[in-house]
């Protein structure tokens, strides 16, 4: 979308409470008739400031004056109903200095009570965006008629990867948004842009239009959809029959599965009708086992969507009232995108409401149970954090006090954040401990109800941000998913990881294995890492029979062959001999996942 600017200024001192510009904002240009629905307004205000400023803030030269970007906010253009908007509408100002813009409905500050307002009077008129039918007499063109050089061109324009991944406002880059950087760092930045823009391109405009031109001749092609409306240039209403025909006709001619679904819901698409018909597309694919795979991209899909409500928001509410796995694991999500997703809020902060009321009391006051659960551990941890010595004491009085004022000496019970399924009465006291590292995580296991049941290892830690460690081993699940569906069974062993507050949460913990720093320590710090003798020893000691050791073998060749491909693929960097560990069964797996796409450490002279 063309980028229209309409600028009013005005002067005034630094002591000055209130800024009047009284003056009104004029597109001459653009025509309501050729808006898109999705049509958002953003006022970004600047100032020239004498006093020392942070560099890093964008700055435009405006009559020989640099003026810096000190907030922003937007409107929507049209309301929920699709009517124009009219009359005074009050916006807090998002700081820009700490926030960029971004989003793809109405933002403004929700927080800070001391924000600056900005307030916009908009012209009463009575406008509103009439409901578009898509074309109904489209129809498809077989692509062997058209001449073989230019099914191989348009074939090579189908297979370029062209679809922006990320969010427009980090992505472009233009003379006016340069910072006060240093002429490396900003040759650096040009750089980086420059090689994004090779590589993750827009089509040229005689590129899209031959695309958009042989529209009907491409609809069977797979993922061509959005490389098609990709190369529509103009989205007016005249326009939306034709595209929404063509969405409907090649849902008639094909199938869409849910990667190009997916690719439908790329901030490249703010257009609710092509955003719905993925949602539906994507939830007549999904099982309730992949809705728990990908629950966080849904989550983070619907920061993009121009209403505060759509199909998939619905179907999550729908799913969870029977299903409450999904419940318990969406209430989780929801509680660690409150802390995390600022200008997000309220968007989250409904759905959570929502999810409270449709899930029934009782789960409700379970789900408060496990909030309670979590306050108190994280009391227990921060307080070991200030002793100095006989952590491990206090560690022990503080869960006996914790079995007997949370869980009423075994009477009350709860389910854990990190794993649904099990429900516990109190913790298993005598086999806590505090591991020695700097955030001084606390191994706690948990007694299960019926004492003939297994008990749960996990590890509460605070002080690390335990998100990347989860959406690793998520996209791990992914993979799993991917390879088992071809019969490929690489024998992952994967672990849950909940945040439940900030830098703060639960890691699950896998019994019968330990770390290869365990298993090499007997032969020595060389003989043990470089020889072949020690892990095979290890397995030989828990595997007697030879049946055991073969399967043992087998375990351990194929995960870490899945593990292998899968690390390389996520770029996991620091990678040790005790962040890699082997089950008595056989299966490696991997823990800690620090650093990754890309983000390695030096060892010697090399990343590991």
């Amino acid at each position: 979308m063309t980028r229209v600017i309409s600028c009013v200024r005005n002067r005034y001192s630094y002591n000055s409470s209130q800024i009047r510009f009284d003056q009104k904002l004029s597109f001459n240009d653009v025509y309501l008739c050729g808006l898109e629905r999705e049509t958002l307004i953003l006022f970004e205000i600047y100032a020239n400031i004498n006093d020392e400023i942070d560099s890093g803030l964008t700055y435009e030269v405006i009559e020989g004056y640099p003026m810096y970007l000190i907030g922003w906010c937007s409107q929507a253009l049209f309301d929920h109903e699709y009517n124009l908007i009219a009359g005074e509408c009050y916006l807090g100002i998002i700081d820009a200095s700490v926030i960029n813009q971004t989003g793809f409905y109405s933002l403004r500050n929700v927080f800070d009570r001391e924000c600056s307002i900005l307030t916009i009077s908009f012209p009463d008129q009575a406008v509103f965006w009439p409901n578009i039918q898509p074309r109904k007499d489209m129809h498809g063109y077989n692509f062997t008629e058209i001449n073989h050089d230019k099914q191989e061109y348009l074939c090579r324009l189908l297979d370029r990867p062209n679809l922006l991944l990320a969010d427009h406002s980090t992505m472009n880059e233009d003379n006016r948004s340069v910072t006060n950087t240093t002429r490396e760092g900003l040759l650096k930045k040009r750089l980086f842009f420059r090689i994004l823009f090779i590589l993750d391109r827009e089509f040229a405009n005689d590129e899209c239009h031959i695309l958009w031109s042989h529209r009907r001749f491409l609809t069977h092609k797979p993922h061509a959809l959005p490389k098609l409306l990709k190369s529509r240039s103009v989205w007016d209403y005249p326009s939306l029959i034709d595209i929404y025909g063509l969405i409907d006709l090649v849902a008639h001619d094909r199938s869409i599965d849910e990667i190009e679904s997916f690719e439908l819901l790329l901030p490249a698409f703010p257009d609710m009708y092509i955003r719905s018909f993925a949602y539906q597309t994507l939830i007549s694919q999904l099982t309730s086992h992949d809705l728990l795979i990908y629950l966080p991209q849904l989550l983070q899909i619907i920061k993009f969507d121009y209403n505060y409500t759509s199909p998939i928001i619905e179907h999550l509410l729908k799913e969870s009232i029977q299903d409450y796995r999904l419940a318990h694991k969406l209430y989780w999500y929801l509680r660690q995108l409150l802390l995390t997703e600022n200008i997000h809020f309220i968007r989250y902060y409904y759905l959570f409401i929502s999810l409270l009321y449709v899930i029934g009391e009782n789960f409700r006051i379970e789900l408060q149970n496990e909030y309670n659960l979590c306050l108190n551990l994280k009391k227990i941890g921060l307080e070991i954090k200030t002793i100095k010595s006989n952590r491990g004491s206090y560690l022990n009085e503080q869960l006996k006090e914790f079995n007997h004022d949370f869980f009423h000496s075994g009477q009350n019970s709860c389910r854990l954040p990190c794993q649904f399924s099990f429900l516990t009465n109190n913790i298993d006291v005598n086999s806590c401990s505090i591991f020695n590292s700097l955030t001084l995580p606390v191994k706690l296991i948990f007694n299960p109800i019926d004492y003939s049941g297994e008990k749960y290892y996990s590890i509460y830690k605070i002080g690390d941000d335990l998100r990347q460690d989860q959406i690793v081993l998520q996209l791990l699940s992914c993979m799993d998913k991917i390879w088992q569906a071809n019969d490929f069974d690489f024998r992952l062993s994967l672990f849950n990881v909940v945040q439940t507050e900030e830098r703060c949460g639960f890691i699950e913990m896998i019994t019968e294995s330990e770390t290869l720093l365990e298993i090499e320590k007997p032969l020595g710090a060389i003989k043990g890492s470089f020889g072949e003798s020690a892990l095979y020893d290890w397995l030989r000691l828990h595997n007697t029979t030879e049946r055991d050791f073969r399967i043992a073998i087998d375990n351990l060749t194929y995960s870490c062959a899945g593990y292998c491909v899968a690390t390389y693929i996520l770029g996991i960097g620091d990678r040790h001999n005790e962040n890699i560990m082997v089950k008595k069964s056989g299966q490696l797996f991997h823990i800690d996942f620090g650093k990754y796409l890309g983000d390695t450490q030096k060892f010697g002279w090399f990343n590991r």
